[in-house]
């Protein structure tokens, strides 16, 4: 067996010796007299060997003056309280983004008393969320009873709620509604003259902060003790405080009767209250640089807080510097991405509009060329044609030849054909003569001029068209 496990067997059979020695004093209800409590004081000093008595006392009146469920509280924490000292701060520092300036120690199970002697100075019961939060009490730290739950830094916190009671902190944890709910009672008890509160979570005040490059000022507000009201009726809500909080910091404020309250007076290691707390964003990360516990004169606190800023203020303006500095080089790397997006652009548009041209001109040179050769395609086929023809034409007759006539063509440029046929030849054949001539035509109507009428049959002949034994036909050029 270990020291630890020895240590807390020898607690635990401590703590069942004393509660039986000890069953007609440990009642539930507070001892009627002075004496009546020196003697339960006096039971648990001398089985606890705990060396104040006002550390007694102040077991006892947490709870009710029961010495039973006392002893155990205090054998438990003499044997486990340093263990668990540290339990869960890595955690809680990356939950809640804050990063404290100190470190914590290694101690011995008797160092935890000067935190919670600090306490008792004070008179202090702290408070503990009024729901939700067995989960994160379990988180920070350790139980030791239906109501006494030690954390992180040896202080102690006492909440109302029952042992069996299964509330869950994810269910009802609503930190715009813890801030609003907080908000609104300070209205009501204490007017609203008092610093706008940050709307929203504690982490969300941070990464604000961060963004913004500012002091973030954190309120740990709580209702019961009794330094709070003068607090918030000197402090809080003057004028003074209010012009420079809302000058220099985020603000947030959160009540430790709620978890996430809760959980930043354990991250930050309330001792006291009221708590303020200076935090910087330094490096990425949240550094709390100054804290002010209790209540002192509203001049005072600005002057610290003032002494706070002047401290660090220096590294934010480096911080500021160096992100605008980013800024700018960013800026001019986005201009200069532009400049040459643009005349990337640009470029590709000349570029795309030169080879649209050279597209352009390709084709219209394909086409020219296709066209060149279709017109010479075409005047090879009527040359072949007009050859075809004259060899079909027959010999035009010689003159005074019985049962022929002569026929003029009138051509378009004035210029005039003239032979002689067959009156049983065709106009077709007549057609064919003017194509075997080098008129140009290709497209075109005879047209007879006394009466005037066009020859569109020229299958029939000349004599039945009554074109005997001469006949003027004008050539009408179609394409003209």
């Amino acid at each position: 067996m270990d020291t630890t496990e020895a240590s807390s067997s020898s607690s635990s059979a401590s703590a069942d010796a004393a509660a039986a020695s000890s069953s007609s004093a440990a009642g539930s209800s507070a001892p009627g007299t002075d004496e009546d409590r020196s003697q339960l004081i006096a039971q648990l000093q001398s089985i606890t060997n705990m060396e104040s008595t006002d550390q007694c006392r102040f077991l006892l009146e947490a709870h009710d003056w029961n010495l039973q469920t006392a002893i155990v509280t205090a054998l438990s924490m003499q044997d486990e309280g340093d263990r668990h000292q540290t339990r869960g701060s890595a955690r809680f520092a990356e939950d809640l983004g804050v990063q404290p300036n100190y470190q914590p120690s290694r101690r011995t199970p008797r160092a935890a008393e000067p935190a919670f002697a600090r306490t008792l100075a004070n008179h202090q019961v702290a408070e503990a969320p009024v729901c939700g939060c067995r989960a994160s009490w379990l988180a920070s730290g350790w139980t030791t009873g239906n109501n006494l739950r030690l954390l992180l830094d040896g202080r102690f916190y006492i909440d109302e709620l029952d042992s069996d009671s299964e509330l869950d902190p994810v269910n009802v944890v609503d930190p715009l509604a813890d801030v609003t709910a907080l908000e609104r009672e300070i209205d009501e008890r204490f007017g609203r003259s008092h610093p706008g509160f940050f709307q929203g979570s504690y982490r969300e005040a941070s990464n604000h902060s961060k963004r913004e490059l500012k002091f973030l000022l954190v309120y740990l507000h709580s209702p019961s003790h009794y330094l709070t009201e003068n607090f918030c009726r000197g402090v809080l809500t003057s004028t003074a405080f209010t012009d420079f909080v809302n000058e220099n910091f985020v603000f947030w404020a959160g009540s430790v009767r709620t978890a996430e309250a809760f959980d930043v007076a354990t991250l930050l290691r309330t001792v006291n209250y009221p708590f303020l707390g200076v935090v910087v964003p330094l490096h990425g990360q949240m550094v709390l640089v100054h804290r002010i516990e209790g209540v002192l004169p509203t001049e005072t606190v600005i002057t610290q807080l003032q002494t706070a800023i002047d401290a660090h203020g220096a590294e934010l303006i480096v911080a500021r510097n160096e992100r605008q500095e980013r800024a700018q080089s960013q800026l001019l790397r986005d201009e200069q991405d532009a400049a040459y997006q643009q005349s990337l652009a640009a470029d590709q548009e000349k570029a795309r509009r030169r080879q649209a041209e050279q597209e352009r001109l390709r084709a219209q040179e394909e086409a020219e060329a296709q066209q060149a050769r279709a017109e010479e395609e075409a005047i090879v086929a009527r040359e072949r044609a007009r050859e075809d023809k004259k060899r079909v034409l027959a010999a035009e007759p010689a003159p005074n030849t019985p049962g022929t006539t002569r026929i003029v063509l009138q051509l378009p440029t004035g210029s005039r054909l003239e032979r002689r046929f067959y009156v049983d030849d065709t106009l077709q054949l007549v057609h064919d003569f003017v194509d075997t001539q080098n008129t140009g035509l290709t497209n075109y109507n005879l047209v007879v001029r006394h009466p005037v009428r066009t020859i569109t049959d020229l299958s029939t002949t000349l004599a039945q068209e009554k074109l005997v034994p001469n006949a003027l036909l004008l050539v009408q050029n179609l394409d003209a």
